[in-house]
């Protein structure tokens, strides 16, 4: 009500100032009516403004201090997600800085091994779950050593195994077929019968040529209009090719018939194979 009251004070003191006036020939009376109005409507609105004021405290004082509640929720939730981020990044940080350690133990590991010559990493095919392994050679003695570790938050040595040459009796050198997947694009045609409107053509045929033409627009729609594109769609296809080389090493000892080894790096497996034929000739 204070905003109508308010609005019929100024609307009447405009009316009275500047329209009256203009639109009636004995403005004065008219004018002096309109002025007197417009001061009784300013007179009585205040009390009604601070009404509408009341009223408008009261309306917006519980979404005022909701407000500040959530606000402060969120506040805190935010508060409390930065505290979590930051306990997950130093997580994150200690646990790469334990990897890390752990390959710089894994890389030292082969420098401390006195009597020990050509250590290579390799990984043992033929057990289960493939560990990584370090393969070498003795220094004096005719030995192959297999020493298996993991590399995680820790290096840590699971075994070793030590076989005489002397019960070498055989070693190859062997790709196995693998399967893998690949991507290739490859050409989609798509053919699309559009039937024609033996009607419409009749009624065009007929219209340019007469019954003549009728007949032989009719008969033109009994065919279908083929029409053909070619799209490129990306597939994935499994293809056979050849695995990295293992070297196959035939032993006498019973505990270790078969060794397969998969160095790190592949080329490593002819290397070591003349190594061996080497070091059983001295």
């Amino acid at each position: 009500m204070s905003a109508i009251g308010f609005g019929l004070c100024v609307g009447a003191l405009v009316t009275a100032t500047a329209i009256t006036p203009r639109a009636f020939e004995k403005s004065g009376e008219i004018g002096l009516s309109l002025m007197a109005g417009g001061i009784l409507a300013w007179v009585i609105t205040p009390p009604l403004i601070e009404g509408f004021f009341g009223f408008i405290v009261g309306a917006s004082s519980l979404p005022f201090a909701a407000t500040l509640v959530l606000r402060s929720r969120i506040d805190a939730l935010t508060q409390q997600k930065a505290i979590d981020d930051e306990r997950r990044a130093k997580e994150r940080e200690a646990n790469q800085q334990r990897r890390d350690s752990a390959r710089e133990a894994a890389e030292q590991w082969p420098a401390d091994q006195s009597g020990w010559t050509h250590i290579s990493k390799a990984r043992m095919m033929h057990v289960a779950g493939q560990p990584h392994c370090y393969f070498m050679i003795g220094e004096t003695s005719p030995r192959l050593r297999i020493v298996t570790y993991q590399v995680s938050q820790e290096f840590t040595i699971d075994g070793e195994t030590e076989i005489d040459l002397a019960r070498v009796i055989s070693m190859n050198i062997a790709s196995p077929s693998v399967t893998k997947i690949r991507s290739k694009t490859v050409p989609v045609t798509t053919i699309e019968h559009k039937k024609k409107s033996p009607i419409a053509r009749g009624l065009v045929g007929g219209a340019l040529l007469g019954p003549a033409g009728l007949v032989l627009g009719a008969a033109s729609g009994l065919n279908s209009k083929v029409t053909s594109s070619v799209s490129h769609e990306k597939v994935q296809e499994e293809y056979e090719t050849l695995g990295d080389p293992q070297l196959i090493i035939g032993t006498s000892d019973k505990d270790n018939p078969v060794l397969k080894m998969k160095f790190d790096p592949p080329s490593l497996a002819d290397e070591w194979m003349y190594r061996i034929m080497g070091a059983q000739r001295r």
